[in-house]
């Protein structure tokens, strides 16, 4: 078993974007574009993960989507 860990991509900080707390930050437009990027690479890579497991913040979640389309 192959474990890659992925850390969250670009976030706003609290006080942007409507992020009152650190848990609701969004990733910033660099941040969406960081996440769809590594997407990619693993993508191009043939790298296919039988899971994509993520904490509850809003960034982590975020940057964990375009992984979803490998599966």
């Amino acid at each position: 078993m192959q474990v890659i860990l992925v850390r969250h991509a670009e976030a706003a900080d609290i006080g942007q974007q409507g992020a009152t707390s650190d848990f609701d930050r969004p990733l910033t437009d660099t941040g969406r574009r960081q996440a769809q990027a590594l997407a990619d690479a693993f993508r191009a890579r043939g790298v296919k993960p039988a899971h994509v497991v993520s904490s509850p913040l809003v960034r982590a979640v975020q940057t964990a989507e375009p992984l979803l389309g490998l599966l």
